[in-house]
This record gives C-alpha cells, sequence and structure tokens, in this order.
C-alpha cells in the first residue's frame, strides 16, 4: 500500500482485498461483526501473524500461525466463532479474531504486516454512498468485481441476506 498523498486517488497493486465486511448484523441473524478477505492474486498468501485493526489504534488482533489463503479462495475473520458458527454453520473457511468488532456505523480495517507496516486500509459507514442495507438490517457490504476505490461507497453493494461469507455474491444473486 503506497497511496497517493497529495495527488489524485490512483489504484494500488493489493496483495488481498477485503471483498465483504459485516459490520452491524441484525438482531434476528447476531452473527457477531466479521469481514471476508480475498486473495485475488496467483500465489498463495501467508497471514501467519500479520495484525488486524480497526478505527481504534490502541487495538490489535493478530492471524494465528500457519493461516494461508490460496489464489482465488477467501477467508471470513471472525470476531465471535460461536455467534458466527451459530448462523453460519457451513461456512468453514473463518479463522477466529476473538473480540474484533466495529461500530455499528464508521469504521476501518487496517492490515499490517508482522512488522507492523500498513499494507492494506479500508474505510466503511453507514451514511453518504454506502448503502444503508447494511446497516442493522440483515446484509452486508459487498465489494464489486471492478472496484477500484476500496472507500469509497460506490463501491459497494448489498445482495444476500445474511451475507456471503466464505463465497462470492453470485450465489444469492
Amino acid at each position: 500500500m503506497g497511496g497517493s498523498p497529495g495527488a489524485a486517488f490512483s489504484k494500488c497493486d493489493e496483495f488481498v482485498k477485503v471483498s465483504e465486511i459485516n459490520y452491524h448484523p441484525p438482531k434476528f441473524a447476531a452473527s457477531g461483526d466479521w469481514f471476508e478477505l480475498y486473495n485475488h492474486t496467483n500465489k498463495t498468501i501467508d497471514l501467519s501473524d500479520h495484525l488486524v485493526r480497526n478505527k481504534n489504534p490502541y487495538v490489535t488482533y493478530k492471524f494465528p500461525k500457519n493461516t494461508q489463503l490460496a489464489p482465488g479462495n477467501r477467508l471470513v475473520c471472525v470476531g465471535d466463532s460461536t455467534a458466527f458458527k451459530t448462523v453460519n454453520p457451513s461456512v468453514t473457511n473463518y479463522v477466529a479474531l476473538q473480540g474484533i468488532e466495529f461500530s455499528n456505523g464508521k469504521d476501518v480495517i487496517r492490515i499490517y504486516s508482522p512488522k507492523d507496516t500498513l499494507i492494506f486500509s479500508v474505510a466503511f459507514d453507514d451514511h453518504g454512498s454506502f448503502t444503508q442495507k447494511a446497516d442493522g438490517q440483515g446484509y452486508s457490504l459487498e465489494l464489486k468485481d471492478s472496484a477500484d476505490d476500496f472507500s469509497d461507497g460506490k463501491s459497494w453493494f448489498s445482495a444476500c441476506m445474511g451475507g456471503s461469507p466464505g463465497t462470492t455474491p453470485a450465489n444469492c444473486i
């Protein structure tokens, strides 16, 4: 992640993308907060010891050792594995980052290398151009395939009731 400080937005070559965000699950499907990573490269990505932070920079979650993400695969990162499995019993491609949670509105997901270098960041909100369906109504934010600016609400949509953790939204559209 290099960014383009002081210049117009330009696309970066990310090693992994946050492809789905469930930041405000409804009471009728209380899966806990979670997000999905997608490996769009042709190489397996080793996430071991990578760090995750939300808008609170003082709280860090670490990926367990031997966390691998094969090319074209997805990995759901869950804050409450018990709640997640209760709502999504068929999803097996997940990793517990126990306790990670997002505000029920504006927040951020930042992924850092094991040496604490920022390598991916996405900001999201429940206002502006972001879909309101993801704000406690049972949907998640799903990244459009062609999205370049991950923090632009127009790059996200809501397709599936309950989200599509671990798979593409095409399975419910």
